[in-house]
């Protein structure tokens, strides 16, 4: 009887729920030749379950651009000419589906009727693809972000791979945009209205687990058993009808106009508070779908594509996607022209105080099997416990997954001696800033470790190039400008006698975390005196050159804090230094107004960085 009347409840619901057929027959095909524009990133392969294959060949990444979505339209019309029992959407690229929108198509400076106008042409390839008569599948294997989620949303179903590659969302507010190819409209019939408000206005990106639990994606599975997952899926033959979320509290905050009128007026009042009203992106996403649950699908996607235009040609979205690509260029440039090696699994740490553990989390947190030392049982003990509560922490904020924490923390192990050293691929050396207690900590772990093992030393002070030329053995250098808790990580960084094979395999450390190139003048000149230059003082590069960076990008201009002029400085080795060394050694030292008491020794010119 109860399900009767559930049955009876959906039936009388079913009337507000607009179909994708109904959507694509509304919105007519624009005065845009894509027949013109070379198809190129998806293609169809016939069978008795389709597939549409996303590869975008010039690109590590697919990211959506006009020639894949021309591609895309010819995939899809195919498709429908082959009615096959089922199509499974699947990406080429190993670890990445579809990574959303190509930002640098905006450079051009394109006007809002044109953006508009490229909006519409996505949407009704979705809508296309959202309408074919048999069951469609996304099968996620990686970042599927923005447009890359939004093509998942026309899909019948949703699998996702359970691998820590996948991250699940719509962040177009981030970059002061809202979803542009029907991602607020499809999403709150998804998951329902209160769901899909937390999901676009914090721009949310989720791992597999954590969008399964949302709602995003219908199942997670084994990333070996994605695509015959998903191949099972299509095979069943369902197609599927959202009701807009899935418990009666969800479908009634979306359906029913008094529950949808408080819904949306506490978000925007939640938005106000936030933003004072000087960030027009979260108020424009909500009259997209204030909209589209009122009025039907079709004018909501009429008005996700006109207001889509409106913010992508205003300041305030220019400049955080310029903001956005000079953080990015810079992330790429840390690693330019750095090989690449085999990443080491098992790496040992001497020092478990602050630093120590915190870069034994980061390991850990990478996947790697850590071993932490230090003199006594207390130290360890105490080195231990941060450890079990940084990655606890980060389970409660939901960074990862509580089962996963378990397995971070069952990572880490202590000792007191050097048992398990033999083992590391790269040992590193985090005592406390001593130039004596970390010579005789290196010439210790010479005789610890094995001949091929990488030997790492942590300092924010000392130069690299007055131990390095001291020890009988190459060591690599790295610089961090605080905790690894708090802030990046320094790039690792060479001395004038490391083993060049010894950088590739740090640098693929898990630990090393988001890097910045180290500067070749003094580290004092990394430390940041203005909020809008913390990105140019991590990457090492002057403040003319980031500020021309930012110009060439299209963001304004901003008044730079004056600093102290640097004044080039003699190195001097304190440890009998090489030839090349002496020969090579010369820096700057510069002040920093937020540095008082760090040492101002000019590194070896000759260190990678």
């Amino acid at each position: 009887m109860r399900g009767g009347r559930q049955r009876r409840r959906d039936r009388a619901r079913a009337p507000r729920v607009t179909s994708a057929a109904d959507v694509t027959t509304r919105i007519p095909p624009l005065d845009v030749d894509i027949a013109s524009i070379a198809p190129a990133g998806a293609r169809f392969e016939d069978g008795e379950i389709a597939r549409i294959v996303v590869d975008r060949p010039t690109d590590n990444v697919n990211a959506i651009d006009p020639p894949l979505i021309a591609a895309l339209g010819r995939a899809v019309a195919d498709a429908r000419e082959a009615r096959p029992r089922g199509l499974v959407i699947v990406s080429a690229k190993p670890d990445q589906f579809v990574a959303g929108a190509d930002l640098t198509m905006l450079a051009n400076r394109p006007s809002a009727a044109q953006l508009s106008q490229g909006s519409r042409e996505i949407q009704r390839i979705f809508s296309d693809l959202a309408a074919l008569p048999f069951p469609t599948v996304a099968a996620i294997n990686g970042s599927a972000l923005g447009g890359g989620y939004e093509l998942a949303l026309a899909c019948d179903w949703r699998i996702a791979a359970d691998a820590p590659s996948v991250r699940i969302g719509l962040p177009e507010v981030s970059l002061g945009l809202l979803p542009g190819a029907g991602g607020t409209q499809r999403l709150p019939r998804l998951i329902g209205l209160p769901r899909a408000l937390d999901q676009i206005l914090n721009a949310r990106r989720s791992n597999a687990r954590r969008a399964l639990r949302a709602g995003l994606v219908d199942e997670v599975v084994h990333p070996a058993a994605l695509e015959r997952a998903a191949l099972d899926r299509a095979r069943k033959g369902e197609k599927r009808k959202v009701q807009g979320g899935a418990s009666l509290v969800d479908r009634a905050a979306t359906w029913l106009a008094p529950a949808r009128a408080f819904a949306l007026r506490q978000a925007r009042a939640g938005v106000l508070a936030e933003t004072k009203g000087h960030y027009p992106a979260p108020l424009k996403a909500l009259e997209a779908i204030a909209i589209g649950l009122a009025d039907g699908m079709d004018a909501g996607l009429v008005a996700e594509a006109r207001l889509f235009g409106e913010l992508a040609t205003s300041d305030v979205s220019r400049n955080l996607i310029a903001l956005f690509l000079l953080g990015l260029a810079q992330r790429r440039a840390a690693y330019e022209g750095l090989p690449r090696g085999e990443a080491p699994s098992d790496i040992a740490i001497v020092g478990a105080g602050l630093m120590g553990s915190g870069i034994a989390q980061s390991a850990a947190m990478g996947g790697a099997t850590v071993r932490l030392r230090d003199v006594d049982t207390a130290a360890v003990s105490r080195g231990l416990d941060a450890v079990r509560k940084l990655t606890t922490d980060a389970a409660r904020k939901r960074v990862i997954e509580r089962r996963e924490s378990t397995r971070v923390i069952s990572r880490v192990s202590g000792t007191t001696d050097y048992s398990g050293f033999r083992r590391a691929d790269l040992v590193i050396e985090a005592v406390f800033e001593d130039i004596a207690v970390k010579r005789n900590v290196i010439k210790e772990l010479e005789d610890a470790v094995r001949e091929d093992a990488v030997i790492a030393t942590n300092t924010s002070a000392l130069p690299i190039w007055s131990r390095s030329c001291g020890p009988s053995r190459p060591i690599l250098g790295r610089s961090p400008a605080s905790s690894p808790r708090r802030r990046p990580w320094g790039r690792p960084r060479s001395s004038c006698a490391t083993r060049p094979a010894s950088t590739p395999r740090a640098s693929s450390a898990s630990c090393w975390r988001r890097p910045w190139r180290c500067s070749r003048r003094a580290r004092a000149s990394r430390t940041s005196t203005a909020p809008w230059s913390r990105t140019a003082g991590r990457s090492g590069h002057s403040r003319s050159r980031t500020r021309s960076d930012w110009s060439s990008r299209g963001m304004s201009a901003r008044p730079w804090p004056r600093r102290a002029a640097s004044r080039p400085a003699r190195a001097r080795c304190s440890a009998s230094p090489t030839p090349a060394c002496r020969a090579s050694a010369t820096g700057a030292a510069s002040t920093a107004t937020k540095v008082r008491s760090a040492r101002r020794t000019p590194t070896c010119t000759r260190s990678s960085g």
